[in-house]
């Protein structure tokens, strides 16, 4: 029996970065397109996910001709033939990898360079292809972290493995691929005893559903906490807010990030004093940068004050009398590689005249798939003498449920303090599509 290592993919790339060639960590993950942890957690086997864009079918020639530029930038064809030799000594080579490494033995630097880089660049290809594939079940994609989709301890059959290590390498078309799921889908229902009458009319609008978001960005966490306090001396409403969203983008291109309030039109304010009572005393970050200090650095711009950077606009409700604003802070994220992550937290006061049939209620929809949702809202102790809140929560399936209402999905939560019941809470565990979300209102106790 051999006693050479398999050649997966952690293994190739932790040869890159050894001598004779000694690439970079942060230069294998630039020319991957993703960002030096996701590289670092590959290597070390510390992720059981490679993601998507990393099937060979998207990256392996685009990775190897940025391998040969990047090698002849310091390393010579001799280094190169070393590599290879030692690949071959090392581990469990195909037969066509082998005769690559073969290929590359035989050159010469009296021959030109080219012939040399173009053995170089297949023989890459060959790698990066091979040790994927080897990589089998390990291999799960992107979507299926996200959904939570994990394929059990059970060993899977020779065949099984086959189609798995297929799939990963996109062998099947998108028709080959639906037909397939519709395979599996059918299959698993009917394994339980049940006839499968309605697959193509039920199943089948859900899943294109979700096929939809799975390019789309989305929220790790969504977290928010609202503090009101209803002053009727003063006339006077107040929202003390503090949020902490967790977004993922999984395209390399920038992405609009809005805190966005539509308000009655206060004409007695001016523009600066109606911003400062919408985002008094505002604080934001984005992955630990002032919000200001992240626009100015990526727009090469000089802003000073939040005012700068918030604008307003005249917005028509249908059936209302009433003039309204959309107050609108606008915080474009430019991801560097696909995947980025982007932490925003934002802390600020809303204080504004109280009108009881417009600042008693509220409501908020989710734009992007969120896996862990917690919405707080919590009366002020005084408030909670005299006003009651209440929270319905909807999804886009068109569920509803208030009172002691809850669902797997939706859990709807009221706690206690003292005697009062003063907060409310949304607390969603597990993965929810946009257009969910919930109404807040206020009622004043009789």
């Amino acid at each position: 029996m051999s006693d050479r290592m398999e050649f997966d993919f952690k293994a190739f790339l932790t040869t890159l970065t050894f001598p004779p060639l000694e690439i970079r960590n942060k230069d294998i993950a630039a020319m991957l397109k993703i960002n030096d942890a996701a590289i670092s957690k590959i290597r070390h086997g510390r992720s059981r996910v490679i993601p998507t864009q990393l099937r060979p079918l998207h990256m392996a020639e685009e990775f190897a001709n940025a391998l040969v530029r990047k090698i002849f930038e310091k390393s010579s064809s001799e280094e190169c033939k070393n590599y290879s030799e030692d690949l071959k000594k090392t581990f469990q080579l195909s037969e066509k990898l082998s005769q690559l490494c073969e290929e590359l033995s035989v050159q010469t630097d009296a021959q030109t360079s080219e012939p040399f880089e173009g053995v170089l660049a297949r023989f890459f290809v060959q790698c990066y292809t091979e040790s994927h594939a080897n990589s089998g079940a390990q291999i799960k994609s992107m979507e299926q972290e996200k959904f939570g989709i994990i394929l059990g301890d059970a060993r899977p059959s020779a065949d099984f493995e086959k189609l798995l290590e297929e799939i990963n390498q996109g062998r099947f078309s998108r028709e080959e691929l639906e037909r397939l799921e519709a395979g599996i889908v059918s299959a698993s229902v009917q394994a339980e005893g049940v006839k499968n009458a309605y697959y193509g009319t039920f199943y089948r609008p859900y899943a294109n559903l979700l096929k939809e978001q799975l390019t789309k960005p989305f929220y790790r966490s969504s977290v928010r906490r609202e503090e009101i306090t209803i002053d009727e001396r003063k006339g006077q409403y107040e929202r003390k807010i503090e949020t902490a969203e967790h977004l993922v983008l999984p395209e390399q291109k920038p992405c609009p990030y809005f805190i966005r309030r539509i308000l009655i039109n206060f004409d007695c304010l001016s523009r600066d004093e109606f911003i400062d009572t919408v985002f008094e005393k505002f604080q934001g970050t984005v992955n630990g940068i002032p919000v200001l200090e992240y626009i100015n650095e990526h727009q090469e711009k000089s802003y000073t004050r939040i005012q700068d950077v918030i604008t307003l606009s005249e917005v028509a409700v249908q059936g209302e009398t009433n003039s309204y604003v959309q107050v609108e802070l606008e915080v474009p994220l430019y991801p560097t590689h696909p995947g980025d992550h982007f932490e925003i937290e934002t802390k600020y006061n809303s204080r504004l005249p109280f009108v009881e049939d417009f600042s008693t209620n509220f409501s908020y929809r989710l734009k992007y798939p969120c896996q862990f949702f917690a919405h707080e809202h919590v009366l002020e102790r005084e408030t909670a003498l005299r006003w009651d809140i209440i929270m319905d929560v909807f999804s886009v399936f068109n569920y509803a449920g208030s009172g002691g209402i809850a669902n797997p999905v939706f859990q709807r939560k009221r706690r206690t303090d003292s005697l009062m019941d003063r907060d409310q809470s949304v607390i969603l565990h597990d993965w929810v599509l946009p257009g969910s979300g919930y109404r807040r209102s206020i009622h004043r106790l009789r």
